[in-house]
């Protein structure tokens, strides 16, 4: 019988790092096991149900004083099975299918040179600004959607960033990250949004669509680079910051009819998509501090966008067949900076109710000066029996082109019955008016139920 090649690897790896000898500092091993379980609602009916297992490990090895290795693996096991026939019901592979992933393995290498100077070489998430799980100024780090209710979540990529340290606690970091990683998503949320933005006459019809992703070369020319420039004044935390690089979500840059069925009536029109990742600038900044007990943030970035333009093109023609007149392209991105802002704050009232209000001014898929709207997000948190049940409730709310509204809330409760071990039940549903993002995430609805165990 085969063996898998992850099984393989995991078999030979696990032994192989419980025998080593322990010797002092030299390798630090951790990590997490984690359960998921949700349950999809449609105006309370459930509907569908979703399972993940995680085994996740984290080793870090100290090579030296100046040099430590950081590894971080994640093996994932969806609790459906992938077999589509019943021959494949005699491969374990296809009956429980295992993933395995490698969040990040990077080294750290430090003093390098001289003591102002530290440089990470490696797959490593890379996140900047202050503000809580809403950050514009991460430019680097992709999102992980794959929960599609969590824009806290961030990829990976293969970076280097170098730290440099001067008085005054000034401290710049810069990043160049060679390798274009997109983000992680839910497809069938944004499957509405892939739809042929455009009108067709009334004697065609729209048939089958696809698409088709247009990722940056794998070239010098595509290296993305980012600054970023921090400090501490007067108790509060600053920091500037320049991008130049890709949006990790993609855009259409392209429409092409590659099939026109004309033996009926409306004609039938097979359409494919052309998806590209924008090119992009972005000044950012940020600040947070701590007055009366209340802690205050503000994060921003003015985006510099190229502009895109999508041509439509009829089976690879740019010219309209009857008249020969050029087919009208579809602006996507007019090239007019915007502005992404978050601003928050959090504080424990009396009593232990933990209170945390943001604004944001734009959301994270939205990426023209034209789509930018407004948001305001709150947590309320109470604890109890010391900190070991905790009850959170969850709202937000979207004003979308000044007149259209929609809302999310959420409820959890949480019990820590020790300070490694999580569980946890909560519920969140959304609503809104035609066109606003929370109408998009009516679909999410869902209850779910998490265990959590750190090691």
């Amino acid at each position: 019988m085969r063996t898998h090649p992850l099984r393989l690897a995991l078999a030979l790896l696990v032994p192989g790092l419980l025998l080593r000898p322990a010797l002092a500092g030299e390798l630090e091993i951790g990590g997490h096991v984690e359960t998921n379980h949700y349950v999809g609602l449609v105006y309370g009916d459930l509907f569908d149900y979703g399972n993940t297992n995680v085994f996740g490990l984290k080793l870090q090895a100290q090579v030296n004083p100046d040099v430590v290795a950081v590894g971080n693996l994640e093996l994932r096991h969806r609790g459906f099975t992938s077999a589509t026939t019943s021959a494949l019901l005699g491969d374990r592979d296809s009956v429980e299918p295992l993933g395995l992933r490698m969040q990040e393995a990077y080294v750290d290498l430090y003093a390098l040179g001289t003591e102002y100077l530290d440089l990470r070489v490696g797959k490593q998430v890379i996140t900047w600004g202050t503000a809580d799980g809403m950050n514009p100024t991460s430019y680097l780090a992709p999102l992980d959607l794959e929960n599609p209710l969590d824009f806290s979540t961030r990829l990976g990529v293969p970076a280097l960033l170098a730290t440099f340290y001067f008085p005054a606690d000034l401290t710049v970091s810069a990043a160049v990250v060679p390798v274009f990683t997109p983000s992680l998503l839910p497809v069938d949320l944004f499957a509405a949004e892939m739809d042929v933005p455009f009108e067709l006459p009334d004697y065609v019809e729209l048939g089958s669509q696809r698409d088709r992703l247009e990722f940056p070369a794998t070239q010098v020319r595509s290296t993305q680079v980012a600054l970023r420039l921090a400090a501490n004044v007067f108790d509060v935390d600053l920091s500037l910051s320049y991008f130049y690089g890709y949006q990790t979500l993609p855009q259409l840059a392209g429409i092409d009819v590659y099939d026109l069925d004309l033996s009926q009536s409306p004609w039938l029109a097979h359409v494919e998509a052309s998806l590209a990742y924008p090119k992009t600038q972005a000044i950012g900044f940020d600040a947070a501090t701590s007055l009366f007990g209340v802690g205050l943030w503000v994060e921003g970035a003015v985006f510099l966008p190229e502009e895109l333009i999508a041509e439509v093109t009829l089976m690879g023609d740019p010219n309209d067949p009857l008249t020969g007149e050029p087919l009208p392209a579809i602006p996507v991105i007019s090239g007019d900076p915007y502005l992404k802002l978050v601003a928050g704050l959090d504080y424990t009232l009396p009593g232990g109710l933990y209170l945390n209000l943001q604004y944001l001014h734009g959301f994270f898929h939205e990426l023209t000066a034209e789509n930018i709207q407004n948001y305001a997000l709150m947590a309320l948190r109470y604890s109890v029996l010391d900190d070991s049940l905790t009850f959170e409730l969850r709202l937000g709310g979207e004003l979308h082109e000044g007149e259209s509204l929609g809302g999310l809330a959420g409820m959890e409760i949480g019990w820590q019955p020790s300070d490694a071990v999580k569980l946890t039940l909560g519920g969140l549903a959304a609503r809104g008016d035609a066109g606003t993002t929370f109408d998009g995430f009516s679909s999410l609805d869902q209850i779910y139920l998490r265990a959590r165990a750190d090691f």
